[in-house]
């Protein structure tokens, strides 16, 4: 019998990820694994990667040393020096550049001269007549002096330079400003606040005159809100609920106007026996601004922040319709018609909150409910129970639509639309499940909509991975109703709007051809909204923006020991057979003969050692192989060398590949017979030098493909499990340039009771740049099949 074409295509309904069924009887358009790729659109499309906007940093002017320099001691922690808490700070650097300058200032017989950073590790001198060399190791922070003469008189010295905290993003928020469609992007850390400087490209600190400073822990992440005290100035309204702290760390609620942060603690009576000390959630709500899940105290004497709080999980407290700021009548809860508060008739916390038209949704641990306005001054709202067994466990999980409010909550994926709590989540029933629940991991789950894509990304810690933060993203695509999943790690999600269009050199596609959208699109126009992510390192990116990612980690340390150089990247969240790529060491040659930037721009194979420390194997493409980073038996000469220094500036690029896992075809089950694969069709979009490995598993067998040439039971294989994505014989197709999509032909030659294809990179192929920067667009399948014998022999 001939063969006949079994044609997939339009992977838009029953499709992506299905775990719900065997992987026989799930559609024949889903699948079992959909990873860094998605449907969209009908295709299946890979990811595209996320572009720095920049590291949460600081900026120290003029800071006076602890200590003076007298010319005895000839190291010194400049970080220590400026006051910097490596307590708090552990992972603290110096941004290295020319804008690091100490100034030393010694009058008669002391040292007078200025040290400027020359951004490789060495310092300028003005004058050299009392020091002749100075070093900088921008991670230790340590500044080291070679001094000529003396002894000196103590002589005073300034600091001036910028350094990134190197703390998790716990926090992209928006701050109202006075424009139409104009918000500011603030970032928190578990320290300071943040804004982005459209006209240097970086970030720092806001406010800094202000000193703020909070005290959060890693799981701390910052709320806000925005709500007008007289209808045109609008405060933005901040707590990390920090309260388990002792005083005087506690974080209280702040709010500011743009120009100073300002404690916020209200009293609750005219007595002024009571105080609202914190609150979880803060949202304005019929003129009036709602404080849920309070804590509530008496002061000791006058002094604020209040240390003796109560917490009250269940509460729901509101202020007066007027000044919000107002502490003497907003919450006076014993006059009616100012303040007030109910409490919820349950014994569950009081999670999350969100707006669904008229009406304010509760989230509690195990339950749902609504807040609505009941036009009676004295109680102005009440509440109704809408599902008793469905909730929330991630406050910022919920993602707002207009006909429901999307949330993870404790059994699942919910759609909340204040009558009706159910799943979205059917397809992948068992995935919720596997969420990390120590470490704080369901608080550390966050979601946010993306308007461009039509899509909701959900970060979360996946379960078993020995990790403390988020590795993985949910993707839901709410138009086709399909999940997948990315391998990347962020703390947060927020919004971000550039000030200016995106310039040509920062489109972050490899080629002209690779960008495919018109050249005015309004995307890349300016204050038009983009997906920011923070991680646990500091880093905040744009997210699908490019074809390829940007550095999100930076390396701390590198201990070039005598087996193998050993890299401490502070919580990496990387595992083994991770793909990387290094950029920006700066060292020196040490007592080695290859110089420690020799590591620079070359991609790396990750052997997980901990949660901050990995070895590597650099990418040889000569070879097309994985070597050593040190010298070989076979004398090649490797990349590093075991006396090298490091001096810091290295920055990290997570690799990511594609996983896409079919079903389990059984096309003639039906009729009891086995089936005669000859040759797979892809229908992809075409590239200038994309390639994917495509595996062929038979007959319920997922542990050996029977294409997989490096299998020893597959000697005598014809043919292969490579498939391009680019044109594959000019000479012979020339036509092939031209074409959009080309469909690239695999042959198998198989006779299987069923079959199931793995469409993925291996880490050789994602190692090399000509392949896994190249854009992966699956358009359609076709299996060329024919019945065999009878299904059992």
């Amino acid at each position: 019998m001939s063969y006949q074409p079994y044609y997939i295509s339009a992977f838009e309904g029953e499709s992506g990820l299905n775990n719900y069924y065997e992987p026989f009887l799930i559609p024949e358009k889903a699948f079992t694994r959909l990873e860094d790729c998605y449907c969209f659109r009908a295709k299946v499309i890979k990811r595209l990667g996320y572009q720095l906007l920049g590291r949460l940093r600081r900026i120290i002017t003029a800071k006076d040393f602890v200590n003076k320099i007298d010319g005895s001691v000839a190291t010194f922690n400049l970080l220590t020096q400026i006051g910097i808490s490596l307590a708090d700070e552990p992972n603290a650097t110096l941004q290295h550049g020319t804008t690091t300058k100490i100034v030393i200032a010694g009058g008669a017989g002391g040292i007078n001269t200025t040290l400027t950073d020359l951004g490789n590790g060495t310092m300028s001198i003005s004058s050299a007549l009392e020091i002749s060399a100075a070093t900088i190791n921008y991670n230790t922070g340590v500044l080291t002096l070679t001094f000529v003469g003396g002894p000196y008189v103590a002589s005073t010295a300034t600091f001036t330079g910028d350094y990134f905290p190197g703390l998790p993003v716990m926090g992209l928020r928006l701050q109202e400003q006075i424009g139409v469609n104009e918000e500011l992007t603030l970032a928190f850390d578990q320290k300071y606040a943040y804004q982005f400087n459209s006209t240097t490209n970086l970030f720092e600190e806001y406010l800094p005159a202000t000193a703020t400073v909070w005290h959060g822990n890693d799981f701390n992440f910052f709320w806000s809100t925005n709500f007008s005290t007289d209808g045109t100035t609008d405060l933005c309204w901040v707590t990390n609920t920090q309260m388990t702290a002792a005083a005087p760390n506690k974080d209280p609620i702040r709010y500011t106007n743009g120009a100073a942060w300002t404690v916020f603690q209200p009293r609750l009576d005219p007595a002024a026996t009571s105080f609202l000390t914190n609150a979880e959630i803060i949202l304005p709500f019929k003129g009036r601004l709602l404080f849920i899940n309070t804590y509530e105290g008496a002061p000791a004497g006058a002094v604020l922040p209040i240390d003796n709080s109560t917490h009250f999980q269940q509460r729901i407290r509101w202020s007066w319709v007027g000044d919000p700021t107002n502490d003497t009548l907003g919450y006076d809860s014993v006059t009616p018609g100012r303040g007030g508060f109910v409490d919820l008739p349950t014994n569950e916390v009081i999670i999350g909150a969100e707006y669904l038209k008229d009406l304010l949704l509760i989230k509690c641990e195990r339950s749902s409910w609504k807040i609505f306005d009941t036009g009676n001054a004295s109680q102005p709202f009440d509440f109704q129970k809408i599902n008793t067994e469905l909730g929330s466990e991630s406050k910022f999980s919920l993602v707002p639509f207009d006909r429901g409010v999307l949330a993870i909550g404790n059994y699942g994926i919910t759609t909340d639309d204040s009558v009706n709590v159910s799943r979205i989540d059917v397809v992948i029933p068992d995935l919720v499940f596997n969420f990390q629940n120590s470490e704080h991991g369901v608080v550390r789950a966050q979601g946010i909509r993306d308007f461009t894509n039509e899509v909701v990304y959900w970060c979360y810690p996946s379960s078993g991975d020995d990790i403390i933060y988020p590795n993985k993203i949910l993707l839901y695509n709410y138009r086709n109703n399909t999940f997948a999943t990315f391998n990347d790690s962020f703390t947060c999600f927020g919004y971000y709007q550039p000030q200016a269009n995106t310039p040509w050199n920062k489109l972050g596609y490899p080629s002209w051809y690779e960008w495919t959208t018109p050249w005015n699109v309004a995307i890349d126009q300016a204050r038009y909204p983009k997906i920011v992510g923070g991680n646990q390192q500091g880093f905040v990116e744009v997210l699908a923006q490019q074809t390829a990612n940007d550095p999100s980690l930076f390396i701390y340390g590198i201990t070039f020991a005598v087996d193998e150089p050993t890299f401490n990247i502070p919580n990496h969240n990387l595992q083994s057979n991770d793909v990387i790529k290094i950029t920006g060491i700066i060292g020196d040659i040490g007592t080695g003969t290859v110089a420690p930037t020799q590591m620079n721009g070359r991609t790396y194979l990750v052997n997980r050692v901990d949660e901050s420390n990995v070895t590597l194997k650099y990418y040889d493409l000569s070879s097309n192989t994985f070597l050593p980073m040190y010298p070989d038996l076979s004398g090649n000469p490797g990349v590093a060398d075991v006396g090298n220094l490091y001096f810091g500036g290295g920055v990290v690029t997570k690799i990511n590949g594609i996983g896409i896992t079919t079903k389990v075809f059984t096309p003639f089950y039906e009729e009891g017979s086995q089936c005669r694969l000859g040759y797979i069709d892809y229908l992809f979009f075409k590239t200038d030098s994309g390639q994917v490995t495509a595996n062929v598993y038979v007959d319920e067998n997922p542990s050996t493909a029977i294409n997989d040439p490096t299998s020893l039971q597959n000697i005598g294989l014809v043919g292969t499990n490579i498939v391009n994505t680019c044109p594959e014989n000019t000479t012979l197709i020339p036509y092939q340039q031209n074409q959009n999509k080309i469909w690239h032909r695999q042959f198998i030659q198989t006779i299987a009771q069923n079959f199931q294809v793995d469409i993925g990179m291996t880490p050789l192929q994602m190692a090399n740049e000509e392949i896994s920067t190249q854009d992966v667009t699956l358009n359609a399948l076709a299996f060329y099949i024919s019945k065999n014998a009878r299904l059992v022999q």
